[in-house]
């Protein structure tokens, strides 16, 4: 996981998920909507090209009826709870262990902390 991570122009990445099925770009309810998101899984595959699959959520946990929401997909992003994100960040995929530390690795360099 990366935190607080800041696109080429200034855009805030809240948190990037790398896993064996790629990367997942997660944006918080309060700060995002879909298309927001969208737009940072597009900067995000556009710096990593093919070296793997890059998918959007928005994370609605909270007070409310977020506990009772089942995933959805608007405009190509996942809308759930922090537990169904969390498998969709997990999810099966082909990328091996270095695979994985040097995509991190990457993205870590090319997107600089926020903070």
């Amino acid at each position: 996981m990366l935190h607080d991570r800041r696109l080429p122009g200034g855009a805030l990445i809240e948190h990037l998920a790398v896993g064996p099925g790629g990367v997942t770009v997660v944006g918080g309810w309060s700060t995002a909507e879909p298309a927001a998101v969208r737009a940072r899984v597009t900067a995000v595959q556009e710096l990593i090209g093919d070296l793997a699959v890059v998918k959007g959520a928005l994370c609605v946990d909270g007070e409310g009826t977020a506990t009772r929401l089942h995933p959805l997909e608007v405009e190509g992003i996942v809308v759930a709870r922090t537990k169904d994100i969390a498998q969709l960040a997990a999810r099966d995929g082909d990328l091996r262990d270095y695979e994985l530390a040097a995509l991190v690795d990457y993205l870590d360099a090319a997107l600089p902390p926020a903070l």
